[in-house]
């Protein structure tokens, strides 16, 4: 606040006061270095929070399209391959892969993914097949109970809700 000649108190109308950006900005980069800290020390992690989240958005993905096409789409997963593939369950042919060229096969281990392993799965065969409803099946029965779709290096795993099919991530 200043005073004028007058006597008179008026307010600072100019905003915010040079220390008060200064911790502001101080707030910040502190904030920052935190998190690119805890983002270097651990590159692996991250990476397989995110396989995980693609895991998720690719079996939500197979749920739509076998809703949207009015026909089943199967996910078969392969642990010993490190992989899973989406299928037409009725003629056992690949879904294109989102990208437009080739089959819709998610390889683990290589690439992008390369610190990432599926370490398990609880559905029967290996496979979740979501009729034209989004219904989960597995091994041709309607799911009953939550299953264990796919588990990745035994710390993130993608489970699948019945009669709804919701599929989501649960973390250790």
């Amino acid at each position: 606040m200043k005073r004028t000649e007058s006597g008179r108190i008026f307010r600072n109308a100019n905003g915010h006061t040079l220390l008060e950006l200064i911790v502001v900005i101080a707030v910040v980069g502190i904030l920052a270095a935190v998190g690119l800290s805890r983002m270097k020390d651990s590159p692996v992690s991250a990476l397989r929070a995110n396989a995980a989240r693609v895991v998720v958005n690719d079996f939500r993905y197979a749920q739509e399209i076998a809703m949207t096409y009015g026909r089943s789409v199967r996910i078969d997963i392969e642990k010993g391959l490190n992989q899973y593939c989406l299928k037409w369950n009725d003629t056992n042919e690949y879904l294109p892969s989102i990208i437009g060229s080739g089959n819709f096969i998610r390889r683990f281990g290589e690439n992008e993914f390369q610190d990432v392993h599926i370490t398990d799965t609880d559905l029967s065969n290996n496979n979740l097949r979501f009729r034209t409803n989004g219904e989960p099946f597995t091994n041709g029965q309607k799911l009953t109970e939550q299953r264990l779709a796919v588990e990745l290096d035994h710390i993130h795993s993608i489970v699948v809700i019945p009669e709804t099919g919701l599929v989501k991530i649960l973390s250790q």
